[in-house]
C-alpha cells in the first residue's frame, strides 16, 4: 500500500486578497442589517398615548397608575418607553394629577415652556394661557418647577402655586387657597 501523500492547496496572493475582501463585505452587511434592526426594535417599543377632553371633564388612569382629570379642550399625552429613566407627558390645558410613587422613575409634565417635575404627589397644572402665564398648584408632596426659557427653578410645598410667564419665562411661587384652584 502506497501511503497518502498531503494535498497542498496553494492559493495565490491575489485569491487570498479576494477572499478576504468578501469576507468583509459579508461582515459589513451583517453588521449593518443588526443595527438596522435593532434601531427599528428600539423605535417600536416606544409609543405616545393621547387623551383629550374636548367638552367635558375626564378621568384617565395611565399605564403607570397615574390618575389624570382633564378639562375641558385639554390634550395629554403620554409617552410610553421601557429605555427612559422618566414617565413623561405633555399637558396642553389644563388637568390635575394624582401621581403613583415611583422614586426609580419621575413624572415629568412639559408644557409649552414649563416643566414640572415630580415622583409621587397631587397637583394642577393649568397651561390654558389666556393672560399668558402657565399655573401649577401643589395639593400635597412637593414639585420642581422649571422655567424652559432661562432654566429659573422653584420647588413647591403643599398650598403653593407657582406661576410662570410664558413670554419671559419668570418663575414666581405664591401662597394659595388651593381649592379655588384645583
Amino acid at each position: 500500500m502506497r501511503k497518502a501523500e498531503p494535498r497542498m492547496f496553494k492559493l495565490s496572493l491575489r485569491s487570498f486578497r479576494l477572499y478576504i475582501a468578501a469576507v468583509a463585505v459579508l461582515f459589513f452587511l451583517l453588521f449593518s442589517f443588526a443595527g438596522y434592526m435593532t434601531a427599528e426594535w428600539y423605535k417600536a417599543s416606544d409609543a405616545v398615548l393621547a387623551y383629550s377632553s374636548l367638552n367635558g371633564k375626564s378621568r384617565i388612569c395611565l399605564p403607570d397608575s397615574t390618575f389624570v382629570w382633564l378639562n375641558a379642550g385639554s390634550t395629554l399625552e403620554y409617552f410610553v418607553s421601557r429605555w427612559t429613566k422618566e414617565r413623561n407627558v405633555r399637558l396642553d390645558g389644563e388637568a390635575y394629577f394624582e401621581v403613583h410613587k415611583d422614586n426609580q422613575r419621575p413624572f415629568v409634565v412639559r408644557t409649552k415652556g414649563a416643566e414640572v417635575c415630580v415622583l409621587g404627589t397631587s397637583f394642577n397644572v393649568n397651561t390654558y394661557g389666556d393672560d399668558g402665564r402657565i399655573y401649577t398648584t401643589l395639593v400635597n408632596g412637593s414639585v420642581r418647577v422649571l422655567s424652559v426659557k432661562n432654566g429659573q427653578e422653584k420647588v413647591l410645598t403643599p398650598g403653593m402655586q407657582g406661576v410662570m410667564n410664558i413670554q419671559t419665562g419668570q418663575l414666581t411661587v405664591r401662597e394659595v387657597d388651593v381649592e379655588s384652584y384645583v
